[in-house]
């Protein structure tokens, strides 16, 4: 800096430190003279403390909170840093960089954490103290839902599913009757979905909300003849043939847990075709009986070899067309 006046004004654009002197010029009368150095330390100045961030629960997470702060001026960034309930051990931090929000991902849920903003002066200024500590705690995980569905082949005996996959033996024209039912230990909402594959393709699915839901279907001659392969335990990501995967959803507070899945793989045989006199046949091949039924003749039908029927048994054709006690559609 150099000033032929008597004043000057310095400006610093960095922190340091400068030497100063005035010299007076020489002239016919006096000699020139340069006074002393003065010494001028210029410092950052520290950035101001930000402002209580404000601290939100995840809306639909169980283990997020998301920290929101106003700007302070002169910062560069802000560090995000969140602590245990009593706010003396450090769990974690982050350099949002000049944003103003930062979502904490991977916390505990139902756990109380504080959390405090720091703003970051960078090269020409003093970081700020942190602000005060905020408290907030994650939501409530919701308690995992149960499922059981009850189900049956026809006006066979029902049995009862409540996980894993199981295999059905069905004649075509049968029906698959099956109710899902859904609890829960906490007052989450609980919703029933199905998410049915037929011959080896997705179809569309069906969601009830409620704790029970007609999950049966009628399994027509759509439906094509074959056996389902499972490739995995869970019954949606790995199949071939016909399938109805049926599972429970929780949720509380914006918050969502799932049963387990329930399978149902189908082995479907084709439909026997019965036209009277006396024949027998194995379920799984079709057949057509000879000559008709009617009030005058008795015929008989021998069916064995198929679980959906119930063993080998041997029924009276009816004359209106169906045995006693053996339902074929």
């Amino acid at each position: 800096m150099s000033d032929n006046s008597a004043t000057a004004t310095l400006t610093a654009t960095t922190p340091g430190t400068c030497l100063i002197a005035a010299t007076k010029a020489s002239d016919s009368n006096y000699n020139s003279v340069t006074s002393s150095n003065l010494t001028f330390t210029f410092n950052k100045a520290t950035l101001a403390t930000p402002a209580d961030p404000t601290i939100s629960k995840g809306a639909t997470s169980a283990t997020d909170l998301v920290a929101n702060w106003t700007t302070v001026s002169n910062a560069s960034a802000y560090m995000v840093r969140w602590y245990d309930s009593t706010g003396n051990t450090l769990i974690g931090s982050y350099n949002a960089g000049n944003f103003t929000v930062y979502g904490i991902a991977n916390l505990t849920a139902g756990t109380t954490y504080q959390i405090t903003v720091q703003a970051l002066g960078g090269a020409n200024y003093l970081n700020s103290a942190e602000s005060n500590k905020v408290t907030q705690s994650t939501k409530a995980l919701p308690a995992t839902p149960t499922i059981s569905v009850t189900y049956s082949v026809g006006s066979g005996s029902s049995s009862t599913a409540t996980s894993g996959n199981t295999l059905i033996e069905i004649t075509q024209g049968q029906d698959f009757n099956a109710t899902a039912t859904a609890s829960t230990t906490d007052a989450g909402s609980l919703q029933i979905s199905v998410g049915p594959i037929k011959n080896s393709s997705p179809i569309s699915g069906s969601s009830t909300n409620g704790t029970t839901a007609n999950v049966g279907r009628n399994i027509d001659t759509s439906y094509n003849v074959g056996t389902t392969t499972f490739n995995g335990s869970d019954c949606i990501t790995s199949y071939s043939g016909t399938v109805l995967c049926i599972q429970v959803k929780n949720t509380l507070s914006g918050v969502a847990t799932y049963s387990s899945y329930v399978g149902f793989g189908f082995k479907i045989y084709a439909a026997l075709s019965i036209t009277g006199s006396t024949q027998t046949g194995i379920i799984g091949t079709a057949f057509t009986m000879s000559g008709a039924v009617n009030a005058a003749t008795t015929p008989i039908l021998s069916v064995s070899g198929g679980k959906a029927y119930n063993g080998s048994q041997t029924y009276l054709y009816s004359a209106t067309g169906l045995p006693t006690g053996l339902s074929i559609d």
